[in-house]
């Protein structure tokens, strides 16, 4: 069974921050966007220099929304490895 992307997102965004959720529910735009930047079709897009630098590129543009920057920083200090990180950056 897969997952639905808009309910993870979803979940992940109030796990984080309850005005980031709140936020997402009210602006269609802004979830779709999410949505967006963070699925595999979009992500193969990108180079794969290693993953930090995949995910440099959509991250630092500026319609990105925070709260995919917000997840992906939760994200890095929370799940990668110490080694991993230093490799990365």
């Amino acid at each position: 069974m897969k997952a639905d992307p808009k309910k993870c997102v979803l979940e992940i965004a109030k796990f984080l921050d309850r005005d980031r959720y709140e936020a997402l529910l009210e602006n269609e735009a802004m979830l779709a966007a999410v949505l967006k930047y963070s699925s595999p079709e979009y992500m193969k897009l990108q180079p794969s220099n290693g993953a930090g630098a995949a995910c440099a590129a959509p991250l630092s543009s500026p319609d990105v929304p925070e709260i995919m920057r917000a997840v992906f920083k939760h994200a890095w200090v929370n799940t990668l490895p110490e080694r991993c990180r230093a490799d990365c950056a």
